[in-house]
């Protein structure tokens, strides 16, 4: 069975260098939140959850939310373009589709 987001967000704590302790405060969260999540399984409020995802960074942020892992690089670049204007992303969708092949019919 595929794992779900909290046996996904319990991978991202374990993975990341930091203490669980460091980690929650990074996250401007309380000093044991990382840790209570791990032992009790918890579900975080929204707000706690993506506060913490920050911390953890955009490619644990990515693994997190769809399951799927992602070159940092590219979980950086998803990261800059989802916090640009809607007029902005699509200038920067029409730019890079240009660097595409052409199909053919």
């Amino acid at each position: 069975m595929e794992p779900g987001w909290k046996e996904r967000l319990t991978v991202a704590i374990t993975a990341d260098p930091r203490s669980h302790s460091k980690l929650s405060l990074a996250a401007g969260l309380g000093i044991n939140f990382a840790h209570q999540f791990i032992t009790t399984g918890r579900e975080p409020s929204i707000s706690k959850l993506m506060l913490l995802l920050d911390a953890l960074g955009p490619q644990a942020k990515h693994y997190v939310i769809y399951g799927s892992d992602i070159r940092k690089d590219d979980a950086e670049f998803l990261e800059v373009l989802s916090k640009l204007a809607p007029e902005h992303r699509a200038a920067v969708k029409t730019l890079l589709s240009s660097f595409l092949p052409e199909k053919s019919s």
